[in-house]
């Protein structure tokens, strides 16, 4: 009697369809769901409908200069003004920087990627990332492992370095220069605004810096995906079940 060797062939098929299905339904829900930032509603009128905000909401805020940011609405509150939006700042503190008489040629260019030590009760600290100016009494850097920008208080620090660890400044000459007319991002009048948790930590935006404030409705990106991803494991195991009978057509399956 004839005999034929179905082992490899239902390996194959039964790995294949272990793969596939549901491998495009989960994957298809992770894109949707990653890409989903929300529908924004009818903007907010500002700032009277700011007081209807409760803590968690997802918002989208727009500012003066058309920058953006999607976060998590945290509070009301006093934050500090704004000299430059983001994206004024880092030409005029480049255009300061660059002015020929000033004798500043440590400075790193914003955006450098800098180290900055810094003295603290447990000892000393390193911080790394682009520097991003100044604000009063601290410098500012973004940190790439956190995303997010942040201010170091100019007395606690001890020097400044380069990304091949060479000296640029030390922290005496640092609190020095910075106290000579150097640009701020922002200053230290408060004014009232919103206190927003983003991907790159909390943000604090003052509301005359508002252009619009919408609240983010849930969209349905994942459930997109994941129809899409169903139709294609459909589609999957339709071919594989297709090639399993053009490989074994019906009667040819003899032990």
């Amino acid at each position: 009697m004839h005999k034929t060797n179905l082992v490899p062939h239902v390996v194959f098929i039964f790995l294949f369809c272990s793969l596939a299905f549901p491998g495009c339904s989960l994957i298809g829900f992770g894109i949707g769901a990653a890409a989903d930032q929300g529908i924004p509603g009818a903007p907010l009128m500002i700032p009277g409908q700011l007081d209807s905000l409760t803590a968690g909401e997802k918002l989208r805020i727009i500012r003066k200069d058309l920058t953006e940011i999607n976060g998590t609405y945290e509070a009301r509150g006093q934050v500090r003004d704004t000299v430059y939006s983001m994206s004024e700042y880092p030409h005029a503190f480049e255009q300061w920087r660059l002015e020929p008489h000033r004798d500043i040629t440590w400075m790193p260019a914003f955006g450098e990627s800098v180290r900055v030590a810094v003295r603290t009760p447990q000892g000393e600290k390193m911080y790394g990332g682009s520097f991003a100016g100044f604000d009063p009494g601290v410098i500012r850097i973004f940190s790439h492992p956190q995303e997010q920008l942040v201010g170091i208080k100019l007395d606690c620090v001890r020097g400044v370095f380069d990304s091949l660890g060479r000296t640029l400044v030390t922290g005496e000459t640092l609190v020095n220069t910075v106290g000579g007319g150097v640009p701020f991002a922002t200053s230290l009048t408060l004014k009232p605004g919103i206190i927003l948790r983003s991907k790159s930590g909390l943000s604090a935006v003052s509301i005359d810096d508002i252009t619009a404030v919408n609240r983010l409705e849930p969209g349905n990106g994942k459930w997109t995906g994941l129809a899409i991803g169903a139709a294609l494991d459909v589609a999957v195991i339709i071919l594989a079940a297709a090639s399993w009978h053009l490989t074994f057509p019906s009667g040819s399956w003899r032990f």
